[in-house]
This record gives structure tokens, sequence and C-alpha cells, in this order.
């Protein structure tokens, strides 16, 4: 015997009706209630959206030394509607409200040859999709030409088929990535001697020990050529990569701020003297040349002078005080 119990298939057949009525419209509600959401129902369904307008990227100029000229660029383009904020190193950013504004202000830096970098509108960035559910076999020029119907641009189209093809593809996203990140970066000028020693001099060093200590060894005349040989050949070697590193640093030098006015650095400091700092001839007639070899010898000096002080008042006061029971005897 079954338990479930038996549905009826005919909703009609009941004499209750499909959709319950609503409390506002019951003759029986005791307290009247209201839906907050019912001002909804009153929104037509096709309402028209503003659109926001698109926010242009910031500028940033580099190498402003004085402000003026460029104030009086902006408001020439945007008037009093833009931002403009001083940063570190010389550097300007500037803020304005409209894209016409952004693109005639930037137009006119690039032709007086401005010192500056921005970013690309976001109205203006190509669009990267993949198409799915598309057969192997299709032709890139296929799929160009069916874009280019429905009024796309296309840049570039990639039909990945193989794993080949998306090792590929991948390789070609990193290296355009890497392209743009060196271009953008300027390349860092280092001093002269903090140059990264090559695994080719660590060789030669390396070898060269091992020759000092045979021939300490052995003291073979034969190792000592072989010593001297590997001495003379790392000698060399130091003075190939000091003149490269010195010709290399010279050539970097430029007066923009890209290297942060390198060239005006290294000048003033050529000319700037540099003040003598002779060594110190201590007691046993030898040089003292070390600030501490100094401070010991000056500390010594002092000593001296205060014991000589010393001795001067001791013989002052005997002196004062023989004098003085001289006269008192000469009194009595």
């Amino acid at each position: 015997m079954s338990s479930k119990r038996r549905l009826s298939d005919d909703k009609a057949s009941s004499g209750h009706p499909s959709k319950q009525t609503k409390l506002n419209d019951y003759w029986l509600a005791g307290v009247p209630t209201r839906n907050q959401y019912e001002t909804l129902a009153d929104i037509p369904e096709e309402m028209e959206f503003q659109e926001t307008p698109e926010k242009p990227p910031p500028i940033f100029v580099h190498g402003v030394v004085t402000s003026k000229p460029l104030e009086d660029l902006v408001k020439k383009h945007a008037g009093q509607n833009c931002k403009m904020t001083a940063l570190q190193n010389h550097s300007v950013k500037i803020q304005v409200q409209t894209i016409d504004v952004y693109r005639s202000l930037l137009k006119d830096l690039k032709e007086k040859n401005t010192d500056m970098h921005s970013y690309q509108p976001k109205s203006e960035r190509s669009l990267r999709v993949v198409i799915k559910n598309l057969h192997h076999s299709t032709t890139v020029e296929d799929i160009t030409a069916s874009l280019q119907e429905l009024g796309h641009s296309v840049v570039n189209v990639h039909n990945i088929r193989q794993k080949e093809d998306v090792d590929e593809a991948v390789h070609h996203v990193t290296t355009a990535i890497q392209s743009a990140a060196w271009a953008a970066t300027p390349a860092p000028i280092l001093p002269i001697g903090s140059q990264v020693v090559p695994v080719s001099v660590r060789e030669k060093v390396k070898e060269r020990r091992q020759l000092r200590r045979r021939w300490q060894t052995t003291r073979n005349p034969d190792d000592k050529a072989k010593f001297n040989r590997a001495s003379k050949e790392l000698k060399d070697i130091l003075s190939n990569i000091r003149n490269t590193a010195v010709n290399k640093y010279l050539s970097d030098l430029t007066p923009t701020h890209a290297t942060n006015y390198s060239l005006w650095k290294a000048a003033r400091r050529v000319r700037r003297m540099e003040e003598p700092n002779p060594p110190i001839k201590n007691s046993t007639d030898s040089w003292a040349r070390t600030d501490k070899e100094k401070a010991d010898v000056f500390a010594q000096h002092m000593k001296e002078l205060e014991d000589e002080e010393r001795v001067f008042t001791r013989f002052h006061t005997a002196v004062v005080t023989l004098i003085v029971i001289c006269d008192v005897g000469k009194k009595k």
C-alpha cells in the first residue's frame, strides 16, 4: 500500500485562484502594508543612461627648473580646469579634465621636444580577444577579413593549432613586454669602482694563487716563470677592464634628466679642489699617514706640552718662593 500523497494534476479543478491576492487589495486585511520597491515599477524598461566622460591620463614632465612657461602653456590649453602637482627631481604632474585638451596639450609638448611621458588613453587601447569554437584549419586571412567586414581594425591575428603555436605566441608576448620595458627603462650608471668582477678574472686569480703556492713549495725556476706569466696576464686583463669601464663612464655622461645630469656632476667633482692631507713626523722620525697614527702623535705632543707646563709652573713657584725668602732675610 502506497503512503505517498496524491497530488492533483489539474490546478483549475480546485476552487482557489492560481495567484495569491496582494495584501493591499485584500478586503479583509487589517493593517495596510506597503512594498518599498513598488516605485521601481514606474521606471521604463529602456532607460537612457548618460555615459561618463573618459578621464584622460596624467602627463609627467621632467626637468622643470622654472615652472612659469609650463604653467602658461597649460593655461593656454586647459584654462583653470587642470591640476599641476610638483614631484621630486624637478618633475611636474599635469592632470586635465577632457580628452581633447589632453591631446592638444600632448601634441604641443611633443613639438617643443619636452622631456615627458604619459599613458595611452583607454579609448585608444587595442582589444585582445580570443575567438572560440573555430575550426583549426581556418586561415588567418579569413579571420582578418571577417573582422574587417564587421568594422574592426585588425592589428595581429594568431591561429593557435598545436602546442608549438601556443609556445610561439607566449614567446611573442613575452618578447614584446620585455622590449617595451627595456626601452622605457634608462640604463643605470654605476660608479667606476662598483663593476662586478667577471668570471674569467676570478679564474685567472685562482690560477695565479695556485702557481704561487706551487713555486713557494718547490722553488723551481719553471714554476717561477709560470707564476710571473700568470701575474702579467692578470695585470693586463685588469688594466683593460679598468680602461673599458672608464671609457663607458665617460661616454654615458649626458646633461639631461634621463641620467640625472651626470655630466654636470662629474664636471663639478673634477673642478672641486681636494684639501691636502700631508703626513706628520712623529718622535721616532717616521711618518704618521693614517688618521689613527696622526691622532696618536697629537696626543703624545699634547701630553709633552702638559708636562713642560707643569715643570715650568713648579720652577716658577720655586723661584718666587726663593725671592720672597731672600727679601724677608734682608729686612731682618
